[in-house]
């Protein structure tokens, strides 16, 4: 039989990321980077969820990488897992900042 922690950490309903930013990028890491999202997800609920979390002005735009790919906000995040994620069952995504707006 699994523990609790065993059935929370793998419930089929939530799917596991580990969000860092991407090498040499001056953005702060997230104070807690491994995080749990519905199944049902699109990308864009991670994204507003980080944004929210480095507290980021308007006039800075935020890119999100998964292996060597850019993720769109319309991007199911059960897809991303599916095709991404590590022996673990986790996906780790990278962010990087950039100033898209001159």
């Amino acid at each position: 039989m699994q523990s609790t922690d065993e059935r929370t950490l793998f419930s089929p309903s939530r799917l596991h990321l580990h969000i860092v930013p991407r090498q040499g990028d001056a953005l702060p890491e997230l104070r807690h980077g491994r995080v749990t999202v519905h199944v049902d997800a699109l990308f864009a609920d991670v994204m507003h969820m980080v944004r929210k979390r480095l507290c980021l002005g308007a006039d800075k735009a935020l890119f999100f990488f998964v292996g060597n790919g850019i993720v769109t906000p319309t991007t199911a995040v059960r897809d991303l897992h599916a095709r991404h994620a590590d022996d673990m069952r986790v996906l780790t995504v990278h962010y990087a900042q950039e100033n898209a707006f001159g």
